[in-house]
């Protein structure tokens, strides 16, 4: 008995461990997470930061080699057949991935010639009076000593022309930094007058239906494993473009767009069909803090660059001018991007709460492994001393019988019993135990064949008021040798029903037997049968020891019996209680038991009626 004590502390103190190290994995799983999650926020901030950037790249690409693909001068323009500009067109159509995207040109004349637009059909530009729209943009930048490449209201782009041979002698940057507020932009720069401009109108449908979205699927659906929504906001904060609503929380990235600047030019140069000749930048001043400045409410930036421009197949070099003037070197409109979760910040901390629940719940698995792994080996263990508990009862239930029956026939092989009513006397005791015997071999026999399944019933039509009266008849020598006083209360009509007629009365006279087996001197046992609310009742009673609350709970468990009851030396191998379960569940019914401890106990039977 030490070394079983022994052994379940050492069990016990193994569990304890097991748990204890669960809950410090718990702890280290916890921080890992967490620094896995921070390193994930910065490789998908990252990430998204990069694939931003380049969503504004790939789009300025698209609008500057627009407007680098299309540099011209005033003699190209006057070109009767329109030659210059269609080998322009054709260029920059084999180098685009939008060809629609160029709508319209139209070239607004400064000089007093004629306003022109070119006609696709004819191949050539046509002489045209302007829209009222037009007529006020070329008014504006007429007067304009420069101008921004971007027409942003009109979605158009705006390329100065010059007369061939023009150029310029010097680069202003226009800051906030000048004390000179009436310095004017002309007494600074020496500007080659302009002949005109070349308005190119930007298919809004291939912008919006087109560029962005393609451009957004490329770089923002399914980045990094996660989705994003991509809006556009113009210079005045309305939105242009969406590709889902964005939550009202600050976006997790934003680049400018639409982005158009002369000195991006070098990079623009061989799209555009075009190389620079050698020291051809013409550069009177070096751009640097101490640049001649001009003073502005804004800061703006103002910028010439002259380039001699040649032709791939070795034409003659010209000069083109690339002015910018009031615009924004950033871009004028703004790319939101936002994680489809709210937020990148949302997402990876659902990310994170998700992995550590499969976390947690995978060690809470393991936790109630170890827990469950402990609770059934204390079943088992407690189902093996509950077996050998019963093997001992079993061997001493069988033992007070064969004694009997082997004294007797001793007595009688020795000629000790001669009269025949001696005979007759040894001969009723030797069949009595014998059924004894009996009895308990086919209660274990049927225990086992409940346990494997293979018990059979049979079913047929039986009146419950013969099941009572035949367990009555049965367990008549008992009750009678006992001086047991029973009172059986049955109407004189109970419903028939089908059941296995032998079952069921070997299930009521258990009850029985166990009424006697546990009297405490109050020798009274009260059976009875109703009918009612669908369901036939039989119920035993007794004014035994009772049963106390705890262990109220298991009396139907096979082999177990109380400890007062192995206490007092009652014998019996616990098998009783559980057959008489297992009969009535057979039978779709239920037994319920009320108990009181000195006060006797109350066993019934419930079956349903049909």
């Amino acid at each position: 008995m030490t070394g079983s004590k022994e052994n379940s502390w050492i069990l016990i103190a193994a569990v304890v461990f097991l748990l204890g190290l669960l809950v410090v994995l718990a702890g280290f799983q916890y921080t890992w997470v967490g620094q896995i999650s921070d390193a994930e926020r910065e490789r998908m901030k990252n990430r998204l930061q990069d694939d931003t950037r380049r969503f504004a790249e790939d789009f300025d690409r698209e609008m500057r080699l627009v407007y680098f693909g299309f540099q011209l001068n005033s003699e190209d323009i006057a070109e009767p057949d329109s030659k210059p500009f269609k080998k322009l067109l054709a260029n920059w159509q084999n180098q685009t991935k939008f060809p629609e995207l160029a709508e319209s040109f139209y070239y607004l004349s400064f000089d007093g010639s004629d306003d022109l637009k070119f006609d696709g059909e004819k191949g050539r530009f046509e002489k045209i009076e302007l829209p009222e729209k037009l007529a006020a943009t070329k008014n504006h930048l007429r007067t304009s000593a420069a101008f921004s490449p971007i027409l942003e209201v009109e979605h158009a782009l705006a390329v100065p022309i010059y007369p061939p041979e023009s150029g310029v002698k010097r680069i202003v940057l226009r800051t906030g930094n000048s004390e000179d507020e009436n310095v004017s932009l002309e007494s600074k720069m020496e500007m080659p007058e302009k002949s005109g401009v070349l308005i190119i109108v930007l298919n809004r449908h291939a912008i919006f239906e087109r560029i962005l979205p393609a451009i957004s699927a490329k770089y923002f659906s399914n980045s990094g494993g996660a989705d994003f929504k991509v809006a556009v906001t113009d210079s005045h904060k309305n939105l242009i473009f969406k590709t889902a609503d964005l939550s009202t929380m600050s976006p997790d990235s934003t680049a400018k767009l639409f982005s158009v600047q002369p000195t991006d030019f070098a990079f623009f140069r061989k799209e555009a069909g075009l190389v620079e000749s050698a020291a051809s930048v013409k550069r009177s001043t070096v751009i640097k803090s101490e640049s001649e400045s001009l003073k502005s409410k804004k800061p703006e930036k103002s910028e010439v660059v002259s380039v001699n421009l040649q032709g791939l197949d070795g034409n003659t070099p010209k000069i083109a001018v690339f002015e910018s003037m009031n615009g924004n070197g950033n871009g004028i409109w703004t790319l939101q991007v936002q994680h489809s979760a709210g937020s990148l910040e949302q997402f990876i901390e659902n990310a994170r709460r998700r992995n550590l629940a499969v976390s947690f719940g995978i060690l809470g698995l393991l936790a109630a492994s170890v827990i469950l792994i402990f609770v059934s080996a204390q079943r088992s263990k407690r189902l093996a001393q509950s077996q050998l508990d019963f093997v001992s009862s079993v061997s001493h239930e069988f033992r007070t019988p064969l004694s009997v029956i082997y004294s007797a026939g001793e007595n009688l092989t020795d000629g000790v019993v001669n009269s025949p009513d001696q005979v007759e006397r040894y001969g009723d005791l030797i069949t009595g135990e014998g059924k004894k015997l009996t009895a308990m071999v086919e209660q274990i026999l049927q225990f086992a064949g409940a346990r494997s399944g293979k018990q059979k019933y049979d079913f047929r039509e039986t009146d419950a008021r013969t099941i009572v009266e035949n367990a009555v008849a049965e367990c008549k020598p008992l009750l009678d040798e006992n001086e047991f006083q029973l009172n059986v209360d049955l109407p004189e009509r109970l419903p028939t029903f089908a059941a296995d007629f032998g079952a069921l009365s070997r299930a009521v006279q258990n009850l029985i037997v166990n009424a006697v087996k546990y009297s405490n001197g109050r020798r009274e046992i009260a059976i009875a049968a109703k009918n009612g609310d669908g369901e036939l009742k039989i119920s035993v009673a007794d004014k035994g020891i009772g049963i106390s609350r705890k262990d109220l709970a298991h009396v139907f468990e096979p082999f177990y019996r109380a400890k007062s009851v192995v206490d007092d030396q009652i014998h019996g191998n616990g098998l009783g209680l559980n057959l008489v379960k297992e009969i009535v569940e057979a039978h779709k019914g239920k037994v319920d038991v009320e108990s009181e401890v000195g006060k006797g106990s109350k066993f019934t039977i419930r079956l349903p009626i049909n």
